[in-house]
């Protein structure tokens, strides 16, 4: 049977389109990633990362993810599902604004969700062996639960735009905790974190400090950029190394605070320094310094004292 030079036609361009379809420019992917065993990772034309399995291979198996600065705006739901083995997983400097599903990820130690569009955290519900969590940068407008995290050591959460503090009841292992360019009217509660070594609360809208009591391991405490009404308590703090408050405290929380630091750095052994700004108006200004001073060289340091001469005095001692 014959078939006419028209029909002939249409059927040459209907067999085209399902031949070369693939390379049409809507369909474009990009691979980005792969692990070790069994799949590779692709950028979508819309910029979903995706997952596509060797083969005929139903898993695979990957430790370490580094996906950064891919211009990935979501990750499919899938894309993570069965990497039982992963430990690492980082997606710095993207733009993604939903967070990916974790489902699963029993053994993943290290999360980097840094620099990103985030306006919701990760759900971190099984994730026991996660060490390190980092959610700098986003656009979080309140903080991930981190409830049965015991095994977490380091939290970034700088510059975002929370303005409760997490939930950190717990965390025993926790070492360094990041809180600085938020929104923040209300310091975290602290107690139990006794493998806490470095707190910054810097730049947020903090009026009085956090209570520090039983924080035996913490060195360094930052808080300035708020609006303190009263000075933290650093008495207790037997590990403190470094201690900055720059909030232009009144003179009167100037001076309460010298006294309390006074005692507090008879007892440090090492190094120390401090940076805190006081009204330049005080009339204890002077004898602040010199009570800071002199707490320090009778433990043994020699201190350099540095003043700005600004509306605000800033007094910084460090050892040389």
């Amino acid at each position: 049977m014959m078939l006419s030079a028209s029909l002939a036609h249409v059927l040459l361009l209907a067999s085209c389109v399902a031949l070369c379809s693939a390379q049409l420019p809507w369909t474009t992917r990009t691979k980005v990633g792969t692990c070790s065993i069994g799949c590779d990772f692709y950028r979508e034309e819309d910029g979903t990362l995706t997952k596509t399995l060797a083969g005929a291979r139903s898993s695979c198996v990957c430790t370490s993810l580094e996906l950064r600065r891919l211009n990935l705006t979501a990750v499919a739901h899938d894309t993570f599902a069965g990497l039982n083995a992963l430990t690492s997983l980082d997606l710095y400097g993207n733009l993604l604004i939903f967070p990916p599903s974790l489902t699963g990820l029993t053994r993943l130690q290290s999360l980097v969700l840094w620099d990103n569009l985030l306006i919701a955290p990760p759900t971190l519900v099984g994730l026991a062996s996660l060490k390190y969590l980092d959610l700098d940068g986003n656009k979080l407008p309140y903080p991930p639960t981190l409830a049965g995290l015991t095994a977490l050591e380091i939290l970034y959460l700088n510059n975002n735009l929370l303005a409760s503090p997490p939930v950190l009841t717990g965390l025993r292992s926790l070492q360094y905790l990041y809180l600085s360019g938020n929104s923040l009217t209300d310091s975290p509660t602290l107690t139990g974190l006794t493998a806490l070594k470095e707190l910054s609360l810097s730049n947020n809208v903090l009026t009085s400090p956090p209570t520090l009591t039983g924080l035996t391991a913490l060195q360094f405490l930052s808080m300035d950029g708020n609006a303190l009404n009263s000075p933290p308590t650093t008495a207790g703090l037997p590990a403190l190394k470094h201690l900055q408050v720059s909030s232009k405290l009144a003179c009167s929380t100037c001076s309460s605070l010298s006294d309390d630091l006074s005692a507090s750095m008879l007892k440090v052994k090492d190094s120390f320094s401090i940076d805190i700004q006081c009204e330049i108006e005080c009339a204890r200004q002077e004898a602040i310094e010199d009570a800071i001073v002199e707490a320090l060289e009778a433990n043994g340091h020699t201190t350099e004292l540095m003043m700005s001469p600004t509306a605000y005095a800033d007094v910084e001692i460090a050892d040389m």
